[in-house]
């Protein structure tokens, strides 16, 4: 019973954010491709984050699509991991799009006061995003999983304490998130942590040689990499690749039966 309340509370909290989020993409996405005759000059100001709206869309979308099976993998020892760690991930993922709500305040020129707890929240999301990744790949390594909630708690409130210290520029580039951070170094330590989560699961195929560490392997690494290349935001195509890498990772990792990463 309270399995099935954490996965209700999961889908229901997840499926909320992913409404709000892809109905102010959609919202930015519509006003993008018709022309409004009666707004004089808001067109243009779309215009930097125009390539990125639909691959926003997506990754929102995916994000949850991710999310369900992951709730619903298995009660194996070889997914205990994934089936606590996988959920609260792909929820932090979707919070990394919140940057939508200031695009949407900035596009409606409604003023760009108080925006700086969205963009805490967006710092965290990263953060909080890449640490579970991390984590997935330590805890299979060796770590005592019996000190999983232990370690995801201290993450966050660790995540929770750099997103507050860090200084932050919202109104200076509103429309550009990767701005937002006043030390763009910052973004060196979500790509670097990435780049280890990526090699802990090579190290766990190469030391299980297993089919099920085969597929679990290029899942989450597949899905590591098109977290990065979504989160740096360096070009439209570089996004899109990532969307298409993030996609793979989730197909890949869904249960069905023998063929599937999960047995």
């Amino acid at each position: 019973m309270k399995q099935k309340t954490q996965k209700l509370t999961y889908i229901i909290a997840h499926g909320v954010l992913v409404v709000f989020l892809s109905s102010i993409v959609l919202y930015l996405l519509l006003h993008r491709i018709l022309p409004q005759p009666f707004e004089t000059g808001t067109h243009d100001r779309l215009e930097p984050i125009a390539p990125f709206l639909l691959p926003t869309f997506l990754h929102i979308i995916l994000s949850f699509i991710g999310m369900v099976p992951a709730l619903y993998l298995p009660a194996t020892s070889k997914n205990e991991i994934e089936r606590v760690l996988m959920p609260p991930m792909y929820l932090s993922m979707t919070l990394t799009n919140i940057p939508v709500i200031v695009h949407a305040m900035a596009y409606r020129e409604m003023g760009l006061i108080g925006m700086n707890p969205v963009a805490r929240i967006y710092v965290f999301a990263i953060l909080f995003t890449t640490i579970l990744l991390l984590f997935m790949g330590l805890f299979h390594l060796g770590i005592n999983t019996s000190k999983i909630f232990q370690f995801t708690l201290l993450a966050a409130l660790g995540c929770i304490l750099i997103a507050v210290m860090v200084p932050l520029s919202v109104a200076m580039n509103p429309m550009d998130q990767t701005m937002w951070i006043t030390d763009r170094q910052f973004f060196l330590i979500p790509l670097l942590v990435g780049v280890i989560a990526g090699f802990n699961y090579l190290a766990i195929y190469l030391r299980e040689r297993l089919q099920h560490s085969l597929f679990q392997s290029i899942s989450i690494i597949l899905i590591i990499s098109g977290y990065l290349l979504n989160v740096s935001r360096m070009s439209g195509p570089m996004v899109w690749l990532g969307i298409i890498f993030f996609g793979i990772g989730i197909v890949i990792g869904i249960p069905r039966g023998r063929f599937s990463q999960i047995q």
